[in-house]
């Protein structure tokens, strides 16, 4: 097959032309390939890498925060408190004058928001202490890795491939 492809090569009138259509199409392919890969195999199977489940839980929590007077987030996964500025659309200059922060460097070297008006941030998430203190109407939002195995949940966010992410 080598053999007759040299030929077939060599018997072209415009070889450059082939080259260059060859090479055309392998580009076309690979380009394909990596929006394949880009659009449908990184959200589906490596969506925890990229902190899923955090925009889902701020706009769940949007829709419920009239009902209740604190929303504690585990701060675990890094700084939570972005994604609830942002897709809940937080004013700015009210977060300017409302947030409460603890200056000293977070592991990631940032400050820490700790609360924002009914949001509060936990950087150390300890469930025993929530079950054996409670705050009155409040809800809890908290990844997966930190309940216990037999919490029960108001409500579920699930990664792209139907495992459980924040409850």
């Amino acid at each position: 097959f080598i053999a007759l492809g040299i030929y077939w090569f060599n018997n072209l009138k415009k070889p450059l032309f082939m080259l260059a259509f060859l090479i055309a199409i392998s580009y076309v392919l690979n380009f394909s390939f990596f929006l394949g890969k880009y659009f449908v195999d990184l959200p589906l199977n490596f969506s925890q890498n990229w902190n899923y489940g955090w925009r889902e839980a701020a706009l769940y929590s949007k829709k419920i925060e009239r009902d209740y007077d604190n929303i504690i987030v585990s701060g675990k996964n890094g700084m939570p408190y972005i994604y609830f500025l942002f897709y809940n659309r937080f004013d700015p200059l009210k977060f300017q004058t409302d947030a409460i922060r603890s200056y000293a460097p977070d592991r990631f070297g940032f400050e820490q928001v700790d609360s924002f008006g009914k949001y509060i941030f936990l950087d150390e998430f300890d469930w025993q202490k929530v079950k054996d203190n409670p705050l009155k109407n409040s809800i809890y939002i908290v990844p997966v890795e930190e309940l216990p195995e037999n919490q029960k949940a108001g409500f579920d966010i699930k990664y792209k491939n139907g495992q459980p992410v924040i409850k």
